[in-house]
C-alpha cells in the first residue's frame, strides 16, 4: 500500500480546488498533495455568533419606534405608547389634527403645525401632583441618543425652549398640550411630575423629529441585511487547528488512523 502521486499540474488544479474549498496542506519535499479538513476554532465560532446575536439586539434596539432612555421616555409597548416618568406611566399620543385628521403618532411627527400631545394617566396618584411639559430645539446633537444628563448639562434651558406649559394638577388624569411647531428640525419633550408624598422630582426625556424623515432606521436596515454576509465570512475566516480532531495530524485527519487519503 502506498500513497499515490500526483504529477506536478494535477497538483497545482486540486491545490487551487482546495483552497477554494476549505483548506489544503501540500508538502513541498515530495510534492505531495495531502487533503486536510479546515477545523474552525469552536471558541471562535462562538464569538463569532455571540458577535452577530448582539448586533442584532442591538439594531433592533435602535429600531424600534419611540424606544425609552435613562431618565424614563415614550416607549411602544403592545401597539400603545407608554411614557415612563419615574415610576408613573401613561398612555402617550399625538396628533396634528389640521394636516392628519385623527391619525395617532408616538413620536416622529411628519408635518409642521398644530400639534397636539395628550398624556393619559396610568397611575392614580399622577392626579394629585403637578406635572409639566417643557419642548426644546435639540442643542445636544445626539438625536435619538439624547438622555436626561444631556439635558441638565444644557446651561441656559429657557433659550431653547420653544413651548413650555407650567405644572398642572388634572383630577381627570389627563394632560393635553396644544403647540403650534413653525419650522421642522430636532427637537426634545421634558416632563417633569413630582412625588405625592416626598420632595422627589422624576423627569421623563424624549426626543423627536418634526416634519423631517428618519433617515438612521434605513441606514441600521441596510446594515442588518448585511449581517448574514458577515456571518458567512466569519466562519469561512476560522483559522485551521493542526491538532483538532479534523486537523491534518488528528485522529480524523488524512494523516491520522481514521484518515481518508487516497491509497492503492
Amino acid at each position: 500500500m502506498h500513497r499515490r502521486q500526483y504529477g506536478w499540474g494535477a497538483q497545482q488544479a486540486i491545490a487551487d480546488r482546495l483552497r477554494y474549498e476549505g483548506g489544503t496542506i501540500l508538502d513541498s519535499s515530495s510534492r505531495s498533495l495531502h487533503h486536510a479538513r479546515m477545523f474552525v476554532d469552536p471558541d471562535q465560532q462562538s464569538r463569532s455568533r455571540r458577535y452577530v446575536l448582539a448586533f442584532w439586539a442591538f439594531c433592533a434596539f435602535l429600531l424600534v419606534p419611540g424606544q425609552g432612555w435613562a431618565g424614563g421616555g415614550v416607549m411602544l409597548r403592545d401597539d400603545v405608547c407608554i411614557i415612563t416618568i419615574g415610576f408613573y406611566e401613561a398612555h402617550f399620543t399625538a396628533y396634528q389634527p389640521q394636516t392628519r385628521g385623527n391619525e395617532e403618532f408616538c413620536k416622529d411627527l411628519p408635518d409642521i403645525g398644530e400639534t397636539l400631545f395628550v398624556l393619559d394617566y396610568l397611575h392614580a396618584s399622577m392626579k394629585e401632583v403637578p406635572i409639566d411639559f417643557r419642548i426644546i430645539k435639540d442643542v445636544t446633537e445626539l438625536g435619538q441618543f439624547v438622555q436626561l444628563r444631556d439635558i441638565e448639562a444644557i446651561a441656559d434651558l429657557d433659550a431653547h425652549t420653544v413651548f413650555y406649559q407650567r405644572p398642572t394638577v388634572r383630577t381627570d388624569a389627563s394632560l393635553r398640550v396644544d403647540h403650534s411647531f413653525v419650522e421642522s428640525g430636532e427637537y426634545v419633550g421634558i416632563v417633569t411630575a413630582g412625588h405625592p408624598t416626598q420632595d422627589t422630582i422624576y423627569t421623563a426625556v424624549f426626543p423627536f423629529r418634526v416634519g423631517k424623515t428618519d433617515y438612521s432606521r434605513l441606514m441600521w436596515l441596510g446594515l442588518l441585511l448585511l449581517v448574514p454576509f458577515g456571518y458567512y465570512f466569519a466562519r469561512r475566516g476560522g483559522a485551521p487547528v493542526p491538532g483538532g480532531p479534523n486537523g491534518p495530524n488528528g485522529p480524523n485527519g488524512p494523516n491520522g488512523p481514521n484518515g481518508d487519503a487516497e491509497t492503492s
